[in-house]
């Protein structure tokens, strides 16, 4: 077809007489061939009319074919119609055998009721929708899917069914949680280094005054007492340590050790509560120790 010929195939507006090759007129913004729902179907048809022809088809395919979002159009029963092929990659399932099956196939138990919710709110609202649900992996692995969805309304409003396009977010949503981790275990470290500083304070007078307290002659029974206080506030030392670690990162070193040794320290913080209840403990190690790493 001449140009001129195709010219004067084109629809006129009826307000402006201008002549529009698309569905709404560029001059005035009147409707020339189609009955629009809302405006943006209005803004769409144009494209919609220029792309959604047999010659595009197979551009088409390509662009879904090359995508690593999962795109699928589904009844508005929820029968899958189409599947992208990149469910193959993303599930591990072959988008064919995806084709007459319901949406909620290989989907999280939990999440089927979310699902279903948001299908029959679309269908309510005719409007689009953006969350999140989980699907099985066929290797059994959850893969965590961010999806939009639409509706597809008729030009008499009705709906015939949806279009999803969903994108694998797992890896993102791990690594969004490991950062707030980290960020909660930088506060706890803060909070850890303010509150044994707080705690030292007080210690260190109390063993200044035991100190002084060990120099002057004392009855055995009451230096008995100022070594088991000694004992005590070492012992308190040690947790702050090990406390404040969580404020700071240190380097990490390995040692040798001998598990005897190492089981007759754990031993000991039982003798107390043993001798109440009458718990007699036998120890019975080898005759040569070996360290332990």
């Amino acid at each position: 077809m001449h140009r001129s010929d195709w010219s004067d195939s084109m629809p006129v507006c009826p307000s402006c007489n201008y002549k529009e090759e698309y569905n709404f007129c560029r001059m005035c913004g009147t409707q020339v061939r189609h009955t629009f729902t809302n405006q943006e179907d209005q803004l769409f048809y144009p494209l919609k009319d220029r792309i959604m022809t047999d010659d595009n088809e197979p551009k088409h395919q390509a662009i879904l074919s090359h995508t690593h979002d999962l795109v699928c159009a589904i009844t508005e029963d929820g029968i899958y119609e189409y599947a992208s092929p990149s469910y193959a990659k993303t599930l591990g399932v072959c988008p064919d055998e995806l084709i007459g099956q319901h949406v909620l196939i290989n989907a999280y138990p939990e999440d089927k009721h979310l699902i279903s919710t948001i299908l029959a709110n679309m269908s309510k609202t005719k409007d689009a929708s953006t969350f999140e649900y989980r699907k099985f992996h066929v290797n059994g692995t959850i893969v965590l899917l961010e999806c939009k969805g639409a509706p597809i309304v008729t030009a008499t409003g009705e709906i015939e069914g949806f279009v999803f396009v969903s994108r694998d977010v797992t890896e993102k949503r791990q690594a969004e949680k490991k950062i707030q981790n980290s960020e909660k275990l930088s506060v706890i470290g803060h909070l850890a280094a303010s509150i044994a500083h707080e705690v030292r304070n007080p210690l260190t007078t109390i063993k200044g005054f035991v100190q002084l307290f060990s120099e002057t002659q004392q009855p055995k029974k009451t230096m008995i007492y100022r070594d088991l206080i000694q004992h005590e506030l070492s012992q308190i030392e040690h947790i702050i340590a090990e406390f404040m670690s969580l404020a700071k990162r240190e380097y990490a070193y390995t040692e040798s050790l001998v598990m005897t040794d190492l089981l007759d320290e754990v031993l000991k913080q039982f003798e107390p509560v043993s001798e109440v209840k009458n718990i007699r403990i036998i120890r019975h190690y080898p005759k040569e120790p070996s360290p332990a790493h």
